[in-house]
């Protein structure tokens, strides 16, 4: 069995109003396309949404048994160092720690930052194609 062949083109429709009927489409098709990946980047964000509150809940509690544990180690420095003192030497030594994580942090983020790429560009001293041909 034989397909049909297919139909003539319809040569009757003036160029400008198929530009804009291409054109209607285009922006369609566009706007078509801005919704569905609104759609797609909302559901991803309501689906990390149970995630990211598990891992700040987390967060908080690692956070206070960090203080926790600052607090245990200036009351075992304070017999030896006194109250005062005990709490100086744990908080310098946790904002050093602090210090030295920032500038790793910093230091790596420098190493990846985005260098554009260097472009040598042609010798434009020397002969031309035209003038190599004569």
């Amino acid at each position: 069995m034989e397909a049909a062949p297919d139909p003539a083109p319809d040569t009757s429709t003036p160029i400008p109003v198929l530009f804009k009927r291409l054109l209607s489409d285009g922006e369609l098709l566009a706007r078509a396309e801005l919704r569905l990946a609104q759609a797609q980047v909302t559901s991803q964000a309501r689906a990390a949404v149970p995630g990211l509150i598990a891992i700040l809940v987390g967060g908080v509690f690692v956070l206070a048994s960090l203080f926790t544990l600052l607090a245990a180690l200036i009351g075992w420095l304070t017999p030896s160092l006194g109250a005062g003192n005990a709490a100086l030497v744990v908080t310098l030594g946790t904002a050093a720690v602090g210090g030295i994580a920032i500038a790793l942090g910093s230091h790596h983020l420098n190493k990846r930052a985005v260098v554009p790429p260097v472009r040598h560009l042609p010798d434009l001293t020397g002969p031309t194609p035209q003038e190599e041909v004569k």
